[in-house]
């Protein structure tokens, strides 16, 4: 989408030009406005999703993408492009919030990894369609921002027939249908297992569910602190160590390192596609291993390969910029090759395991507030990024420095996930949970006698 706005605010531009008139390339505002959007969505996710349930959450998610797809596609004016653009951005930042929720709380806990990951392949594998989409569109940006409603669509209709989670139904008192929804998912031989799990987290959370959502967050940072800095701290890191600073501006890098025709702004999809491919391939490995060798294994091994692949991009440009014209063209293959490493190894590990884990890290009266402050914290990582990439990449220097700077945030991101992320793969949730704040569940009780001994005094 982000290419799609670009294409189409050039013509823009291209047009105003030719009528003497003056225009500004706010393509890139466009997009802070939808990570600001996003950002806004998913803080306000969480308390519905814990009132309202993680499928209806859903679905009105899917409603915000449609209308503000439907917007960009026949905006008139480029303010009313905005209002699409961030209607789209309330739609993702909710889906970025619940949907992992949601798989991870129907899922079996042996598989609970790689299903959520099935959702970042999604996304991915979506981004490499759309480019085609695009490419073979051309110039009709009204049609690459309108067709984006398509999915949304899709996906509102298909909700409407799949169930709500058992652990949000058992929690709001619903045994009759968590019952028929976990026969309805899980086979004979676990679903008795499965049933027990479900009830022992509901029945130990079930005076907390009731707290009003300021009330969870400040059990998050005084009572569940270690779960949530985890969580937070994963996605803080996730777009700190450059994800969206390559895949929003990597057309911008391409180009500057040689790659695409500067007049055809839709040329950089082609060059593009690469990239988009990768990520898409690399999260499709992740699948096949996040629950065979574990999330903290995965994270250890290959956040070195992040910072080492974001010195070769630096080196690149370095080579580009400050070269004779032998480096210089050595320089735009440097560039690419650190690139689509940096795109593997992230995809594999980043990529999908900070969406996990923190899918699995809270206890269930909390599951929305955690995930609302931990999404949150990745769209405002990843305003603030994108911002600071746009100031200090003007020049060659300023692109070399950005680069070995974001290797650096991978450093302290190995740092982080050494000493506080632990192993999650094949643990129920509440095992997670204790493990991670274990005297939570005391203080928990506490609250627990504390409000009997109220209510019998009401008595």
């Amino acid at each position: 989408m982000h290419f799609s706005l670009k294409v189409g605010l050039e013509i823009k531009q291209q047009e105003a030009e030719e009528k003497k008139e003056t225009t500004y390339n706010i393509g890139y505002t466009i997009v802070s406005l939808a990570q600001l959007g996003s950002a806004i969505g998913s803080l306000v996710a969480g308390p519905f999703a814990d009132k309202y349930g993680r499928k209806i959450t859903i679905i009105m998610a899917d409603i915000f993408f449609t209308i503000g797809a439907v917007i960009m596609g026949v905006a008139p004016t480029i303010a009313i492009l905005i209002v699409g653009r961030f209607l789209v951005g309330l739609g993702v930042g909710i889906a970025a919030m619940v949907v992992p929720v949601y798989l991870s709380e129907a899922a079996p806990t042996s598989i609970r990894g790689s299903l959520v990951t099935f959702n970042c392949l999604f996304i991915t594998g979506g981004q490499f369609i759309s480019y085609l989409i695009c490419i073979a569109l051309g110039n009709r940006w009204r049609w690459m921002l309108g067709l984006a409603a398509t999915p949304a669509v899709i996906q509102l209709i298909g909700m409407l027939f799949m169930p709500e989670t058992p652990v949000f139904l058992y929690k709001k008192g619903k045994k009759e249908i968590a019952d028929k929804t976990l026969t309805r998912l899980y086979k004979p031989q676990y679903l008795e297992q499965k049933k027990m799990e479900v009830q022992k987290e509901v029945q130990s959370v079930l005076i907390e569910s009731r707290d009003p959502f300021l009330t969870q967050i400040k059990a998050l940072f005084t009572i569940y602190t270690r779960c949530i800095v985890l969580g937070a701290g994963l996605q803080f890191w996730q777009q700190f160590c450059g994800i969206n600073t390559v895949m929003y501006f990597g057309p911008d890098i391409l180009q500057k390192s040689g790659f695409g025709d500067e007049s055809d702004p839709s040329s950089l999809l082609v060059a593009s596609l690469p990239l988009a491919g990768m990520n898409a391939l690399g999260t499709l490995i992740a699948i096949f291993y996040i629950d065979k060798l574990g999330r903290r294994y995965i994270l250890i091994r290959m956040v070195p390969f992040i910072g080492f692949s974001l010195l070769i991009i630096s080196l690149g440009l370095g080579l580009k910029g400050f070269g004779d014209e032998l480096e210089r063209d050595a320089g735009k293959w440097v560039s690419l090759t650190g690139i689509l490493l940096y795109l593997a190894f992230f995809s594999i590990s980043l990529g999908c395991t900070p969406w996990t884990i923190n899918s699995e890290i809270y206890p269930l009266h909390l599951r929305g507030a955690g995930n609302s402050v931990s999404t949150t914290t990745n769209w405002v990582s990843n305003y603030l990024v994108s911002q600071f990439f746009l100031i200090v990449t003007k020049t060659t220097a300023g692109q070399v420095a950005t680069f070995i700077a974001i290797a650096l945030c991978c450093g302290f991101a190995w740092i982080f996930i050494y000493y506080l992320c632990p192993e999650t793969k094949g643990k129920p949730i509440e095992q997670i949970v204790d493990e991670l704040c274990p005297h939570a569940k005391n203080k928990s009780e506490e609250k627990q006698d504390l409000n009997s001994d109220q209510a019998h005094t009401q008595d």
